[in-house]
């Protein structure tokens, strides 16, 4: 689910969702290491800007694999 946006790499950048183009952000840049798990949690849950809500793409479990998937192999935590 986040690859598509946010890169292979997890780099982010430009992309084009929906035939709009938008800037998505690094999940390596300092902001997203600073983010709570918690936070990181409620932002892939419901959303947030121009990012979409994926609590009925994902469960919880997935969720919470996700955050930390992205600890581990985008922000060596």
């Amino acid at each position: 689910h986040c690859e598509g946006c946010h890169g292979e790499t997890g780099e982010g950048g430009l992309v084009k969702v929906e035939n709009k183009r938008i800037k998505v952000p690094s999940l390596k840049a300092d902001h997203a290491i600073k983010h709570t798990d918690e936070q990181i949690t409620k932002m892939i849950t419901n959303g947030e800007e121009e990012m979409p809500a994926f609590k009925d793409k994902m469960s919880s479990q997935e969720i919470s694999d996700m955050v930390k998937y992205v600890r581990k192999h985008f922000q060596g935590k």
